[in-house]
């Protein structure tokens, strides 16, 4: 992630006038929802059986922290945006998971942990501006990060020989988007989607992430907002002796404060 959003906020020293920021910090609860399948590429990189995360225990909401920058540079409008969330519990395999010559067989109960991170840098480009009503389009990069891990009984029947399986699986994604906002009053709603939809090498990916926000003036350069957020992915990929199978929904409200420079 540093990686990613270090060059980009360099760019202001780089623009002509002085650029215009803020910065949001917020606190969301965030639902995850979907299935998951890990399997072996040597195999045939078949994802034979998905394991629904409410079965690996992970159906829980995350109480998660979340920041975006936003920096005007005239044109374009920087967007960038990071949140966590953290994920446990038990549950059972509905088939067989397989990571690094490491496997555990359908029926294994399993200890579940899972973090997901939301990552997002987007450039936005006017189309209609205004002080009433703002329309902008662009491009740029969401990132969802998986890291977890599976431990479980290889031989349920025994309660012998405990494995873990590791998963650490970034998907960055290019994705074109736009965002809408009106103000009304003392209020300002905005919606910003971003999407994707293509099949590359060993990747194939749809996502769609939707992020709805009302927000208003505190006083001087602060104000608050909340909003509810949801992004859905699908991807099926090949990496190195690995290959998986992800259908997930992250979502939930959230409430956060700005500041404006």
């Amino acid at each position: 992630m540093q990686r990613l959003l270090l060059p980009l906020l360099a760019l202001p020293l780089f623009a002509c006038s002085a650029p215009s920021a803020s910065v949001g910090v917020h606190v969301g609860q965030y639902a995850l929802d979907g299935d998951v399948g890990l399997a072996t590429a040597a195999a045939g990189g078949a994802v034979n059986a998905t394991t629904s995360l409410d079965g690996l225990g992970l159906g829980d909401d995350s109480t998660s922290l979340g920041a975006d920058v936003v920096i005007n540079l005239g044109v374009p409008t920087l967007v960038l945006s990071a949140v966590q969330t953290d994920y446990s519990g038990n549950g059972t395999l509905a088939g067989d998971f397989e990571v690094d010559g490491v496997t555990l067989p359908a029926g294994t109960d399993v200890a579940s942990a899972l973090d997901v991170s939301m990552y997002q840098a987007f450039f936005l480009f006017e189309v209609v501006p205004g002080d009433t009503v703002d329309l902008a389009i662009g491009l740029g990069v969401d990132m969802l990060d998986f890291d977890g891990s599976f431990t479980g009984d290889t031989d349920p029947t025994a309660g012998v020989a405990i494995e873990t399986l590791t998963l650490d699986q970034p998907v960055p994604l290019p994705v074109a988007g736009a965002r809408a906002a009106i103000a009304l009053g003392p209020v300002d709603l905005s919606a910003f989607v971003t999407g994707a939809a293509f099949d590359f090498d060993d990747v194939e990916v749809s996502a769609l992430d939707v992020d709805l926000r009302a927000g208003f003036s505190v006083f001087g350069p602060l104000s608050a907002f909340v909003g509810y957020r949801d992004n859905a992915i699908e991807v099926d990929y090949v990496d190195g002796t690995d290959a998986g199978r992800i259908d997930l929904s992250i979502g939930g409200p959230y409430l956060g404060v700005r500041a404006s420079f």
